[in-house]
């Protein structure tokens, strides 16, 4: 039960200087992620319509698979090599290097692997000129060292090099598209933002952080790979259901128009329960330290977390329903009235994500328990697949957002079943 003694302690935690500024600096990094997108999907969905807005969202929602392999788990495990060793230039050198080679090693296989579905599979060869496009952004994260900038806490830079480049392309898609057939230059525009935010960050390592290049050997290499491995199988899973929908109701469907219909509904959903991610992020750091001087005391800390992360998730997810076709019908114009029901259906998503996102990695990483937290993960992933194969045939957009939902309460009972379960276990 969460104990709080008095109105203004639960709210002393944003008091502490360090969790304070990451999370004004986390903010605007989500300005750049979430709202600038959302300030152009409405003009987006206007002038390409459903069907061509929801081809580029198939692209896009494949190459973020690519995405996931070519990060890996690095931005979890080398964030944390380098935060270990910040004060040893030469380790951070060497696992920089490492992590570079690794990279781009999983962008050829990648490559590799976009070539041979495009010949083998009939709808990925009739726009596999737009593919080859959108691939743009798998190299763009792997250019972009984003785990080198957390490790050693430059957040700053990553802000700078995001905002900057996703607001001129903000400004080149509203110069730029103007008719239906111009999602080719939407496709480009895309790519061109991952590459250029890609570019930068790699320039600025090397040229202001001064990082040095060289290839480590096959041991350190490999000693890479295993330490990220584990946070790559719970990325993987926890993105079969956050950003992988779209790309599944499209092989389910075959209709790129009910992609259209569907995935900007639920970018919208994933930008609203974004306003909870630099909270998050921000104490992740605190609570685990918290946790490793005292179990007790992180759990108290964590269960603090818990609550601020219900009462943000309560209040998106009132809005959200409540305000479903007023929203949609500013955001997107008369033609989405008929995706008022997956809305409403989405709008539960916020508040059990932000929950998991609490119990998961606010408890149970910080507990050590990563095992459970990615059972738990894979549990909600396939909970997902499994229940869209079932109702998108029948129910098309409405079968996802509701698979999307069930998974994700699946998810937060596995989470809440092991902490209770495993509880003298982790207390000891």
């Amino acid at each position: 039960m969460l104990k709080i003694k008095n109105k203004s302690e639960l709210f002393s935690l944003f008091k502490i200087t360090t969790i304070r500024n990451n999370i004004i600096s986390l903010y605007i990094l989500q300005f750049s992620n979430y709202i600038l997108p959302l300030i152009t999907i409405p003009y987006l969905v206007r002038i390409l319509g459903p069907e061509k807005f929801g081809i580029v969202s198939f692209g896009q929602s494949l190459m973020m698979y690519f995405v996931l392999v070519v990060n890996y788990g690095f931005n979890w495990s080398a964030t944390r090599a380098i935060a270990m060793q910040r004060n040893n230039f030469y380790q951070i050198n060497k696992i920089v290097s490492a992590v570079f080679c690794s990279k781009i090693l999983l962008t050829l296989v990648s490559f590799i692997v976009l070539t041979l579905l495009i010949f083998l599979v009939p709808s990925f060869r009739k726009i596999y000129i737009l593919l080859y496009i959108l691939f743009g952004i798998v190299v763009g994260h792997a250019l972009f060292p984003q785990w080198l900038f957390q490790g050693l806490e430059r957040m700053e830079i990553i802000t700078i090099i995001n905002l900057t480049v996703r607001i001129l392309i903000t400004l080149a898609i509203f110069v730029l598209i103007r008719t239906p057939n111009d999602y080719f230059i939407y496709a480009i525009l895309i790519a061109l933002q991952w590459l250029g935010t890609g570019l930068f960050g790699f320039l600025w390592a090397i040229l202001a952080l001064k990082i040095s290049l060289f290839f480590p050997n096959f041991s350190f290499l490999k000693k890479v790979f295993k330490d990220g491995s584990v946070m790559f199988t719970t990325t993987v899973a926890r993105s079969l259901v956050a950003s992988g929908n779209p790309f599944l109701l499209g092989i389910l469907t075959n209709d790129y128009k009910i992609v259209g219909y569907y995935a900007p509904i639920e970018k919208l959903v994933r930008v609203a329960q974004g306003l909870g991610g630099p909270i998050s992020l921000a104490f992740f750091p605190y609570v685990s330290h918290k946790t490793s001087l005292s179990k007790s005391d992180g759990i108290m800390l964590s269960k603090k977390v818990l609550y601020i992360m219900m009462t943000i998730g309560i209040f998106i997810s009132i809005i959200l329903f409540l305000g479903a076709k007023f929203i949609i019908g500013i955001v997107f114009g008369v033609k989405f009235l008929q995706s008022i029901k997956i809305l409403k259906i989405l709008a539960f998503v916020p508040l059990l994500a932000l929950i998991n996102n609490a119990l998961g990695v606010q408890r149970m990483l910080p507990l050590k328990m990563d095992r459970y937290f990615l059972f738990s993960m894979i549990t909600g992933a396939v909970v997902n697949i499994i229940f869209a194969i079932i109702l998108v045939p029948i129910y098309k957009g409405i079968g996802m957002g509701l698979s999307v939902l069930i998974a994700e309460t699946a998810t937060m009972f596995c989470m809440i079943y092991f902490l209770y379960s495993k509880k003298p276990r982790y207390e000891r």
